[in-house]
């Protein structure tokens, strides 16, 4: 905005000075139209450069008859070469404009080739009309015979014509100089402005292109620092993922360290509460029998009392040993009466086939006769083997049944004698409610006078009870298994099943009969 006020005021001053030099200018035009003469002609065009004396004229003042010629000569010398633009403005200084053009002669030429290509150049034109040329060398050509006042006065007239033209010619010049300062004023003016527009352009350029590079580099150490701190994340992590492993390996590790530590503290827990258990078992149980002896509570300062008790205790610990090993023996006793029972159905059932085969032969011997030789000899090979092997098999199944009677017979046992040994009314109230009895149709202890025969025929009853259920289930269970062989034995011939069946229940009704009186510690003989 400030570069744009100057312009114009800049171009207010160049108008200003533009009016006051036309001013001043047809001022002296007038001045010298108003006092023209031969001699000032004549000093006017020497001003100019135009003198007449160096094509060997004379002054305009000293004009004769003699001298037309040279006049002449010199007329259309200048008409001939007449006066270029720019040798005008190389040789003449207009009046009132010499101090202008000297004044800007310097930014002239400065500024000369850059408005060449903008200002257009002004076609040539000569300093006479041609007119007023031909009118001239009229007047000499007359005046070759003598020079009258009316060729003076056609002199004069094309003399001022002649100066009023070049006077006019001089201004359009003055003016064209003047507009040419102005423009190159302005265009030097404009050339200044673009200059410092251009460096300041240049300046912000090249700044910018610092800036550039330095982002550019700023960039690329970014991307460097970047890339390296990711490769270091990267590494870290891995680090970490490393540490983590392994932690939770010490940690797996020691988890199961700990539950280890746990299972042991919990056994070395339960074996000290068991003997804790034992010892306040056994403690009971030699003051009960204690008091069963001697109709008294044990006194703990009596020193008798307490070596009663432990004489007690010696006694009940051997005889508790003594019981294991009954029970052992017992067990043993059942598992040889097993086999041997196993054995003796193994040989009865051997027997019994020899004696089958025996009498199958016999059969066959009495109906030779009517039957033929080859077809009972094959139909006795046929039938034979297939009907002992079956038989042999249904008899295997059925020991096998009646092994798994008395293996779940020998387990009731002992846990029986494992609750009997424990005590614990809570376990026979739970094992009463898997098996679907009710415990509130027993006495409490209360009721009973005597504790020591009330609990003992409690536990006996509830255990006895218990393993009734659980003989009555697997009863049912194996009349179940000895049922369906008995339908396979009914649907093949030459099968006694009345007798199988007898067997069966017999076995059946002796085994449950042993294990009643095993319960009851019942003394007798086993069937």
């Amino acid at each position: 905005m400030a570069d744009a006020r100057d312009y114009d005021a800049d171009e207010g001053n160049d108008d200003d000075l533009q009016q006051q030099r036309n001013a001043s200018h047809a001022d002296d035009v007038s001045a010298d139209t108003s006092v023209f003469s031969t001699s000032s002609v004549d000093q006017f065009l020497r001003d100019n450069g135009f003198s007449l004396e160096d094509h060997g004229g004379a002054d305009l003042s000293s004009l004769s008859g003699d001298n037309n010629d040279s006049l002449e000569q010199q007329f259309d010398l200048l008409g001939s070469r007449g006066v270029e633009y720019d040798s005008v403005l190389q040789q003449c200084d207009v009046r009132g404009g010499e101090d202008e053009t000297a004044r800007h002669g310097d930014s002239f030429r400065g500024t000369q080739s850059a408005s060449e290509e903008e200002v257009p150049t002004t076609p040539r034109f000569t300093l006479f009309h041609e007119e007023d040329a031909k009118n001239l060398r009229l007047v000499m050509r007359r005046d070759d015979d003598g020079v009258d006042e009316e060729g003076e006065r056609r002199l004069r007239e094309s003399l001022f014509n002649l100066v009023q033209d070049m006077t006019l010619q001089l201004e359009r010049k003055n003016q064209i100089i003047q507009d040419i300062i102005l423009e190159s004023n302005r265009n030097s003016k404009e050339h200044s402005r673009a200059e410092g527009n251009l460096a300041s352009v240049e300046k912000k350029n090249e700044d910018i292109q610092n800036a550039l590079t330095a982002a550019k580099a700023e960039i690329v150490r970014l991307k460097a620092k970047m890339k390296q701190d990711q490769e270091d994340a990267n590494e870290q992590a891995k680090k970490l993922k490393q540490s983590c492993l392994k932690l939770q390996q010490q940690l797996k590790v020691s988890e199961h360290r700990v539950k280890a530590k746990e299972v042991l503290v919990d056994r070395m827990q339960q074996k000290l509460q068991q003997q804790v258990d034992k010892e306040n078992l056994s403690k009971s149980r030699d003051r009960q029998v204690f008091r069963q002896i001697q109709q008294r509570d044990v006194k703990k300062t009596n020193a008798r009392d307490n070596q009663s008790l432990e004489y007690i205790n010696v006694y009940e610990a051997q005889r508790e040993q003594m019981q294991e090993e009954i029970d052992q023996l017992k067990s043993q006793v059942t598992a040889l009466n097993a086999e041997l029972r196993d054995k003796e159905n193994y040989i009865a059932r051997k027997a019994a086939a020899a004696r089958k085969m025996s009498t199958t032969w016999d059969d066959e011997d009495n109906n030779r006769k009517v039957a033929s030789p080859v077809y009972s000899s094959n139909k006795s090979r046929r039938n034979t083997p297939t009907s002992v092997a079956s038989d042999d098999m249904m008899l295997e199944r059925l020991e096998v049944a009646r092994r798994e009677q008395e293996q779940a017979a020998a387990k009731l046992r002992r846990r029986e004698a494992a609750m009997i040994k424990k005590e614990f009314k809570a376990a026979i109230v739970t094992e009463l409610c898997k098996r679907s009895v009710e415990p509130s149709i027993l006495p409490d202890d209360k009721e009973n006078g005597n504790p020591q025969s009330t609990r003992t025929t409690l536990s006996r009853a509830i255990n006895f009870v218990s393993e009734l259920v659980e003989l009555e289930k697997n009863v049912l269970h194996h009349r179940e298994i000895y049922s369906q062989a008995a339908t396979e034995i009914e649907r093949r011939p030459n099968v006694l099943v009345n007798q199988i069946e007898i067997f069966l229940f017999t076995n059946e009704m002796t085994n449950f009969l042993n294990v009643v009186r095993e319960l009851l510690n019942l003394k007798g003989l086993y069937f």
